[in-house]
């Protein structure tokens, strides 16, 4: 195996052991036992499944909501040998969207004038600017991260309109 072969292997630590090459490069220096496991990994034969599958536990963090989750598709894939899907930092769960939009739909018709909208459980308390502001900025951040431009989006303010009259 290649300098570079090892390199783009160290590499699936990055998450881990820092974000740079030189920052795994010194964790596998220091710790013997990831030096093993990543020696097993370089030098063994392994399965392609289970490159696959060791590829998929890279892409989730413990900090993310559907770690557990992740941890027993995981467990799951290891016992069929079949690689699946892991929900990672920066990849959006589609039950986790639905439950956004069924949130956010009606925060974005009280911005635009609904005063009671199906579905809204907070009392906001009196319509403000600054409140309607906020929630139409929330909409707004969930859609980009969500990169769904069909996301609920409230139509206030119109383009052109004089917040501070």
């Amino acid at each position: 195996m290649t300098v570079d072969d090892r390199t783009q292997r160290l590499r699936q630590w990055y998450n881990v052991y820092g974000w740079t090459d030189a920052a795994c490069a010194s964790a596998v220096a220091a710790d013997a036992r990831l030096q093993h496991l990543l020696d097993v990994e370089l030098d063994g034969d392994i399965p392609e499944e289970a490159l696959k599958i060791r590829d998929l536990m890279t892409r989730f963090e413990t900090c993310h909501q559907s770690c557990l989750q992740n941890v027993d598709n995981l467990v799951q894939m290891i016992a069929t040998m079949r690689p699946s899907r892991v929900i990672a930092c920066g990849e959006n769960d589609p039950a986790i969207a639905e439950r956004l939009r069924e949130t956010m739909a009606p925060l974005a018709a009280w911005v635009d004038g609904v005063d009671h909208p199906e579905g809204l459980d907070t009392d906001l308390g009196p319509r403000t600017d600054a409140k309607r502001w906020l929630l139409a900025c929330m909409c707004k951040m969930i859609a980009e991260q969500l990169h769904d431009p069909g996301f609920p989006q409230p139509r206030w303010p119109e383009e052109g309109a004089d917040l501070n009259h």
